[in-house]
């Protein structure tokens, strides 16, 4: 993986440095504590039973920079950024995190009670027998080109889009 600045990441979001600094390396983007490595931004969600910010006193190594959306208490040699929502956050990470594959990219998005992934597969098959290379996520997967890559929810998470879009410089449906 490449190492990055996070202030690299961070240059189009609004936060505030609580305490830290912005030179710290980084790698990935996070919200899943088991996935923590000391190289990764990871960011403090609260959910609808669990509440990642209580996991901020535990850090001990396991990662360096913090957003978090309230207040938390961190070892003396770790970055806290805060901003407004941690959602909006790790959204805004991931494009960055991945050079804003999203921007590059035509975007059709399909929706409806039925139909939808047959919808999308006619779409597909219509943009590339006029040439275009096209990509598709759904409830099935992401497929870019002839090559299928498993889903592991039927939404995607914003890493897993933003990850996906970053491999493809054509159409999404």
């Amino acid at each position: 993986m490449t190492t990055v600045v996070i202030g690299d990441w961070l240059k189009r979001m609004k936060y505030d440095l609580v305490c830290g600094s912005l030179d710290q390396n980084v790698d990935e983007v996070i919200y899943d504590s088991r996935k923590a490595r000391p190289d990764s931004v990871f960011v403090c969600i609260q959910g609808s039973t669990r509440d990642s910010h209580e996991l901020s006193g535990r850090i001990k190594g396991w990662r360096k920079v913090l957003v978090v959306e309230k207040e938390v208490e961190v070892p003396a040699d770790v970055t806290v950024i805060r901003v407004e929502s941690g959602r909006l956050a790790l959204a805004e990470l991931s494009a960055a995190r991945f050079g804003y594959p999203a921007e590059k990219l035509i975007t059709i998005g399909i929706t409806g009670t039925k139909g939808k992934t047959t919808t999308s597969y006619m779409i597909k098959a219509v943009l590339e027998a006029a040439g275009k290379k096209t990509g598709l996520i759904g409830t099935n997967g992401a497929v870019i080109g002839n090559v299928k890559i498993p889903a592991s929810n039927t939404t995607p998470g914003i890493l897993c889009s933003s990850g996906v879009f970053s491999r493809n410089g054509g159409s999404w449906l």
